[in-house]
C-alpha cells in the first residue's frame, strides 16, 4: 500500500499481523458477541463501507466497555490509545499488547506514544483514539484534546466516526451496575487523505468535535428508552460532589436508587430513563432554597454537574478576588498518597488529611508533623484513573495519587478543582 505523499507502507499480511487478525476475530466472537447481547447493540447505518487501512477511528466515550463495542463493529482491527495506569500491571500490560494497546498518559504531551502510533500506521494498522481523552460523567460529550487534530493533520489517512448512543444510560462512568435497553452505534467517513490536506488543524479540530458530540439526556428525551437494571443510584456521588440544598461538599451518599444529603436530607430518586425526581420532605426548614431552580439544576446528572461546576467557579472566583489562601475549599480525611513513575507500580507514601487551596494541595500525614506540599502550577496532567484515583504528575515528572479505599470520595472533585483554578489563574 502507497500513501498519498508516494511513502510504502508495510506489507499489509505480516505475520505478526495475521496473529492480530485472528485474536481480534476471536475477540469479536466471544467478548463481542457477549456486549452484543448484554447491551442489545444495534449497528444504525448497516450498509457503511470503511476505507481501506490505515485509518483512525474516533468515537465519545463514556463506558469502560466502547473501544470493544466499537472494535466489535470495525472492519478491520484496531489499536487503540489506552491510559498507561493500566500497563502498571504486568499481566495486563501483557494482554493490551496482544490487542495492540499503545500506552499513553493522560493529558500530558508523551513522544513515545507518538512515536508507536506513527509506526502502526506505518505498519498499516487502524488507530483508535478517544479526543475527549477521558470518559464522560454525564452523558455528554466533553472538550476534546487538540492534539488529535494535530496527529490527523500529519498522518494524513482518513478518519472514521463512531458515535455511541444509548452507552451511558446502559452503563454510566460512575455506576456501579450496568443497566439494558438499547445501545445505538453509527458510523461514518468524516474526513479522507485529500480533504484532511485541504483543511487547517482548527477545521479538522471542529470536524473531529462535530462529529463525536452526543447529548444522550437529550436524545432521551424524544424516545424515553427505560434502561433497567438494579441500584440505579450506586456510586452517583464520585461524579455528584455537592449538594444544591445545603451547598456541602461530599455529604452525598448513594444507596440502592436514592442519592440522599446526610447533612439537610435531600434526596434523588434516580429513574430506569435517566432523569431524577426530587424528595424535599424531610428537609429542614432551616435552608432557604428555591424548590423549582433545584428541580431543574437536578433534573439529571448532566444538569446537576452542570450547576456543581458552575457553584465551584464561583467559590474559586471569590477566594481568588479575597486573595483567601487560608480556608481550603474542601478538606478530605484518611486520605492515602501514592508516588511512582510512569509504568512503574505506586509506592504508599502514608494516610493523611487533605486541604485543598486556591494555590495549593497540602497533605498531613497521621500520626507524624511531616507535610507534603503541592503547589497547582507545578502540578500537571491531572486525570482521575478508575473513577476514584485522583493522579498528577509533580515538577520533575513523578506521578502522585490520592484515593479514599473502602469509601466512596470523588477523584473528580480533585480535578475539576485544579481545572477550574488554572482555567482562572493560569500562573497561580
Amino acid at each position: 500500500m502507497i500513501d498519498k505523499d508516494g511513502k510504502n507502507f508495510r506489507y499489509l499480511f505480516s505475520f505478526k499481523k495475521i496473529w492480530y487478525i485472528a485474536f481480534t476475530a476471536f475477540l469479536k466472537f466471544t467478548l463481542g458477541n457477549w456486549l452484543k447481547y448484554k447491551f442489545n447493540l444495534k449497528l444504525e447505518n448497516k450498509s457503511f463501507k470503511f476505507p481501506e487501512p490505515p485509518y483512525f477511528v474516533i468515537s465519545n466515550h463514556i463506558q469502560f466497555w466502547d473501544p470493544f463495542i466499537i472494535s466489535y463493529f470495525s472492519k478491520y482491527p484496531l489499536f487503540w490509545i489506552v491510559s498507561d495506569d493500566y500497563f502498571r500491571s504486568k499481566t495486563l500490560a501483557s494482554l493490551l499488547k496482544l490487542v495492540g494497546g499503545i500506552p499513553k498518559s493522560k493529558f500530558v504531551a508523551d513522544r513515545l506514544a507518538t512515536k508507536r502510533i506513527l509506526k502502526a500506521i506505518k505498519d498499516g494498522y487502524c488507530i483508535g483514539i478517544f479526543p475527549e481523552g477521558n470518559r464522560n460523567w454525564g452523558g455528554t460529550t466533553g472538550g476534546i484534546i487538540s492534539s488529535t487534530a494535530n496527529l490527523i493533520k500529519y498522518s494524513k489517512i482518513p478518519v472514521v466516526s463512531f458515535v455511541l448512543k444509548g452507552a451511558y444510560l446502559s452503563y454510566p462512568r460512575w455506576a456501579k451496575y450496568t443497566r439494558k435497553n438499547v445501545l445505538q452505534v453509527e458510523a461514518k467517513t468524516i474526513l479522507t487523505s485529500i480533504q484532511i490536506e485541504n483543511l487547517s488543524v482548527q477545521q479538522i479540530e471542529k470536524r473531529v468535535y462535530d462529529s463525536i458530540f452526543f447529548d444522550e439526556n437529550r436524545w432521551n428525551e424524544d424516545y424515553n428508552f427505560k434502561f433497567k437494571g438494579k441500584k440505579l443510584a450506586e456510586k452517583s456521588e464520585l461524579a455528584i460532589f455537592i449538594c444544591p440544598v445545603c451547598k456541602s461538599f461530599s455529604s452525598l451518599v448513594s444507596q440502592g436508587d436514592i442519592l440522599q444529603c446526610k447533612i439537610c436530607n435531600f434526596s434523588k430518586n434516580f429513574l430506569e430513563n435517566g432523569t431524577l425526581s426530587s424528595n424535599f420532605s424531610k428537609i429542614s426548614e432551616i435552608y432557604n432554597f428555591n424548590i423549582d431552580k433545584v428541580n431543574d439544576i437536578t433534573k439529571n446528572i448532566h444538569q446537576w454537574l452542570k450547576w456543581q461546576i458552575e457553584y465551584l467557579n464561583k467559590i474559586i472566583n471569590d477566594k481568588k478576588n479575597s486573595n483567601d489562601t487560608v480556608n481550603p475549599i474542601f478538606i478530605d480525611e484518611q486520605m492515602l498518597l501514592l508516588k511512582g513513575k510512569k509504568f512503574e507500580k505506586l509506592q504508599l507514601l502514608g494516610e493523611g488529611k487533605v486541604l485543598f487551596f486556591i494555590d495549593r494541595l497540602e497533605f498531613y500525614l497521621n500520626g507524624t508533623a511531616k507535610k507534603y506540599l503541592f503547589y497547582i502550577k507545578k502540578m500537571y496532567g491531572e486525570n482521575v484513573q478508575q473513577n476514584d484515583k485522583f493522579d498528577f504528575y509533580y515538577e520533575n515528572g513523578d506521578i502522585f495519587r490520592l484515593f479514599k479505599p473502602g469509601k466512596l470520595i470523588s477523584a473528580f472533585k480533585y480535578e475539576s478543582t485544579c481545572r477550574l483554578i488554572k482555567e482562572i489563574s493560569p500562573n497561580v
